[in-house]
């Protein structure tokens, strides 16, 4: 009997403990970079990703904190000088820490800054496939706001929200150098083979204005 009334104490006072708050999202982000080296993989100087992030929320006197892992992978392909097939892709992740006011229960700004580390991988398609991957540490710094609707009735203390997020800042990237592009080796090296020199194609600066929009849950 005493074993039960603990185990009921317990869960009883679990259920009024303050949970930390949990978050999903999924969304589209595009960043605009004016490097003239960038016109190689694509003369509209943008580049969209897609991601997704996962979370955690607590409460300040004065607002909220919110803490994110998230991962963004996005490209582009073009012809390079008119000719060249060229593939660039970058990949990242992301820590992010969140401050957000709310104003209204369904209406937050927010302040968001965030660091990262990035993949950036160079493809030429010409006589060979030439190819390089370059890692690099990233930044960025978001302002913007969250709209939130409210799911599972209003007599739900803990209730999960539908979360809207539109955010724009800047990001800021070490500067990768595509100085070793080669031809992938052959798992079994052929008899008299030839040897493939590298390419060095110099650097592209990687920071820039950048944008989101997501569409995620609170719970």
């Amino acid at each position: 009997m005493r074993t039960l009334l603990i185990a009921a104490l317990l869960v009883s006072g679990l259920a009024q403990a303050d949970v930390p708050t949990l978050s999903a999202s999924v969304g589209y982000a595009t960043q605009v970079f004016t490097a003239r080296q960038f016109d190689l993989v694509n003369l509209n100087d943008n580049l969209n990703q897609g991601r997704v992030a996962v979370g955690t929320g607590f409460t300040l006197p004065f607002g909220a904190l919110d803490l994110e892992l998230g991962f963004a992978t996005g490209g582009t392909r073009t012809l390079a000088h008119g000719t060249v097939p060229v593939d660039f892709a970058l990949k990242g992740l992301q820590l992010a820490a969140t401050y957000r006011v709310p104003v209204r229960p369904w209406f937050s700004p927010y302040a968001q800054v965030a660091g990262g580390y990035d993949w950036a991988s160079l493809t030429l398609f010409s006589e060979e496939r030439l190819t390089q991957t370059v890692g690099a540490l990233s930044g960025v710094g978001l302002l913007g706001v969250q709209l939130g609707v409210k799911m599972g009735g209003e007599k739900l203390v803990r209730a999960p929200w539908l979360v809207f997020d539109v955010g724009a800042g800047a990001v800021l990237r070490q500067v990768p150098h595509f100085d070793a592009l080669g031809a992938t080796p052959p798992e079994k090296p052929a008899v008299d083979a030839i040897a493939t020199s590298q390419v060095n194609l110099g650097s592209m600066p990687l920071s820039g204005f950048t944008m989101r929009v997501l569409v995620g849950v609170r719970y």
